[in-house]
């Protein structure tokens, strides 16, 4: 009875009933909505936001987010390919701005990574109407897949699972690097962790979406570690300033990608390098620059 039962629950998550049950209340403006909500779940909307918490709200909370951030990544995309399930069939799904996705169903990135970031936000920022609308983001990111013909109720639960994992393992693994960073041997730790292992994994797999990740681990960790060692520079700021500061470091940031585009060699190389010099201009070159300015303020205002 329980094995029928059981096997009934996981046919369904497999199924297409929900999905249709979803789709049943398509509208306009709920294709509109829906299309709109899930662009906060690729990881364009991510790198933005630890990038607005690291340059004005909180650094050291941002770095920790942007390892979890990574891992997780890294993690979805390995078990999606060694799974290799399909996607669900667009001859059986409603398609949506002939919104349609080819690679790995199981399990959804999207739902993987908003129940990472905003779970893990939800330990640093408690208010309850930060929760409310964490909790809604979560659900609304999740629900996009469905209405959008994206993903299978299973992908959506196996994006959970994997998401509530990553947070737990990642803070059990802080904890060891928090004790390790006491010892003497933490500087050695610290050069294998930004540099030699991501390195010597992009060696391993030489390819671009690789380089963009290794690239991006060496040029942000490097930077947030030199930042915290020899600039300590003061990200908490009012709400307008935030802003300014978050666009004016955006657009050097920018130019970065658009110069490597013309830089010429192999694509894998070039991204590696790009994304190394974006996470080090993000942790480190921009951070320096508030510094200055800060100091220059202070003596200014003492004058």
């Amino acid at each position: 009875m329980i094995y029928c039962c059981s096997m009934s629950l996981v046919n369904y998550l497999e199924g297409y009933a929900l999905i249709h049950w979803v789709q049943s209340f398509h509208s306009p403006f709920l294709d509109y909505f829906f299309y709109g909500i899930t662009q906060f779940g690729y990881k364009y909307f991510y790198i933005l936001a630890i990038v607005y918490l690291y340059w004005c709200i909180d650094k050291r909370f941002a770095v920790r987010i942007f390892y979890l951030f990574i891992v997780g990544v890294l993690a979805n995309q390995y078990i999606k390919y060694f799974l290799s399930t399909p996607r669900p069939d667009p001859n059986e799904v409603r398609v949506i701005f002939d919104y349609y996705r080819v690679d790995p169903s199981f399990p959804s990135g999207h739902a993987q990574g908003s129940f990472a970031f905003w779970g893990f936000l939800m330990t640093r920022f408690r208010n309850v109407y930060f929760i409310i609308c964490a909790l809604s983001m979560i659900f609304f990111v999740s629900v996009s897949r469905l209405y959008l013909g994206a993903h299978y109720p299973i992908d959506i639960l196996g994006g959970f699972i994997l998401g509530a994992l990553t947070i737990v393992l990642f803070l059990f693994f802080f904890k060891i690097y928090e004790r390790i960073k006491m010892t003497p041997h933490s500087k050695i730790f610290d050069i294998c962790l930004f540099v030699l292992v991501p390195l010597g994994l992009f060696v391993a797999v030489p390819t671009a979406k690789m380089g963009m990740f290794m690239g991006i681990i060496t040029g942000f960790g490097v930077g947030a570690y030199l930042e915290k060692r020899y600039i300590g520079f003061t990200e908490k700021t009012p709400f307008v300033y935030q802003v300014i500061r978050t666009m004016v470091g955006l657009v050097p940031g920018v130019l970065i990608f658009f110069v490597g585009r013309m830089i010429p060699g192999p694509l894998n190389i070039r991204t590696l390098v790009v994304y190394a010099v974006a996470g080090f201009w993000v942790g480190f070159i921009y951070p320096y620059c508030i510094n200055a300015f800060q100091k220059w303020h202070e003596r200014k205002n003492v004058r």
